[in-house]
């Protein structure tokens, strides 16, 4: 098992030329990254530091189960300034939890598009304000992929979305999951600003759908 917590963090960055490097994790039994009252950064990233050149690198984790809290992230993203381009997250559990304000993203806030994420799980369950999403600030929107074999729940004001600055189009979401269940002001959404808003595609046995809750493309 792993635990990271407190503003402790395992991480791969890149300040010049060169690319990132990858974070690979494989736990047998369980993953836990919980940011407690830390101020500062708790989880797992790679990056691309502000005016550097390179790509992100990936981050991969591969365990039991993974339960992300307290504000905690997984991350892959370039900042500003940068040119290279985002990297992907790749997650494979039989349970894969967040709760409290934590998140699971890719981002590019340069000129390069945005990294993708694949997550594949047999329940995924995000609380509390947390998200999955993919965000560029002027390059093509990095995709999200779901193969959720059970469950897949969103409650208490958390989202799923992708979105694209500047010219660049939305990346898409592709969501296959037995039943989907949103709640409590939980979003769906691929949005573009001048560009074309991504696609939504979800394949289920079951959306349940509270009013307060949206499924959006724009």
């Amino acid at each position: 098992s792993l635990e990271v917590k407190n503003g402790a963090d395992i991480s791969a960055s890149t300040f010049a030329k060169g690319d990132a490097g990858s974070v690979n994790i494989n736990a047998t039994e369980t993953v836990v990254l919980d940011g407690g009252d830390s101020e500062f950064f708790t989880g797992v990233a790679s990056s691309v530091q502000p005016g550097a050149e390179g790509d992100a690198g990936g981050v991969t984790i591969t365990t039991g189960s993974l339960e992300v809290k307290n504000g905690a992230d997984i991350s892959a993203s370039t900042l500003p300034e940068s040119t290279g381009n985002g990297g992907d997250i790749r997650i494979y559990s039989a349970q894969v939890i967040l709760t409290d304000r934590s998140a699971i993203a890719v981002s590019s806030e340069g000129q390069g598009n945005g990294g993708n994420i694949f997550l594949s799980a047999g329940d995924l369950f995000l609380d509390r304000a947390s998200q999955v999403s993919a965000v560029t600030a002027s390059g093509q929107g990095g995709n999200i992929t779901f193969n959720i074999t059970n469950l897949f729940s969103l409650r208490n004001n958390s989202a799923v979305s992708t979105t694209a600055g500047g010219t660049g189009d939305g990346g898409n979401i592709d969501l296959s999951t037995e039943f989907l269940v949103a709640r409590d002001n939980s979003d769906i959404t691929a949005n573009a600003f001048e560009g074309r808003g991504g696609n939504i595609s979800i394949t289920t046995q079951g959306i349940f759908s509270f009013p307060n809750s949206t499924i959006d493309a724009s």
